[in-house]
């Protein structure tokens, strides 16, 4: 049967640096159907920022932003110079199957940007309603409304175990290996153990 390969995931993985103002921000990212095309958080995106695309660990390219969904703090990337390099895999579907509780969910990301790319296993959590209006402490929602990234109201995967900083906009695989979110962000730099990803299903808004 399948399972989660993260040697395979890597090769959808990519690192995003977005420059502006003089500061350079890093998250994660991965290839969606095509390998000009790269989905990561929305929040990264800084304005007038210079956004740069690594692959393999390696290779950078610059890309601009194609399209948003800005209730479910998604962006799509799309390549304008460099061309692809050779070995990457995009990803091509996502899973539709409801996670049970306490089902493992597997992310790889590149921790507040590093070197090299690492997985994070955790579980399917319990919230009711699964939303970020009744995940998180009052404080924490007014920063999230203000922000409007995600909707306060979205449908969310929360997450047993945290997200680490740089995790944002990393692919989260179930334990068969099929794609079932995008890292989102967690409260206090991981450090609270309430983060959350946003459902996969909403790459389909975002493409269109």
């Amino acid at each position: 049967s399948a399972q989660f390969n993260p040697e395979f995931a890597q090769k959808s993985l990519v690192k995003v640096m977005v420059t502006a103002n003089g500061k350079a921000g890093v998250c994660s990212g991965f290839v969606w159907k095509k390998g000009e095309w790269i989905v990561t958080s929305l929040h990264s995106m800084k304005p007038g920022g210079e956004i740069q695309v690594q692959y393999l660990d390696q290779f950078w390219r610059t890309a601009r932003i194609k399209k948003v969904n800005v209730e479910a703090d998604l962006v799509l990337l799309e390549i304008t110079g460099g061309g692809v390099p050779a070995g990457i895999t995009a990803l091509q579907a996502y899973s539709t199957k409801t996670l049970n509780f306490g089902e493992e969910i597997v992310a790889i990301g590149y921790n507040s940007g590093s070197k090299g790319s690492s997985t994070r296993s955790m579980k399917k959590g319990f919230v009711n309603p699964e939303t970020l209006h009744a995940l998180v402490p009052a404080s924490d929602r007014k920063k999230i409304e203000t922000s409007g990234l995600p909707d306060i109201h979205l449908e969310i995967i929360y997450l047993d175990g945290s997200l680490l900083p740089g995790y944002s906009g990393s692919p989260a695989f179930d334990k068969n290996g099929a794609l079932v979110g995008i890292g989102d962000g967690g409260l206090e730099g991981g450090a609270s153990n309430v983060s959350w990803i946003i459902p996969a299903k909403f790459l389909s808004d975002l493409e269109n």
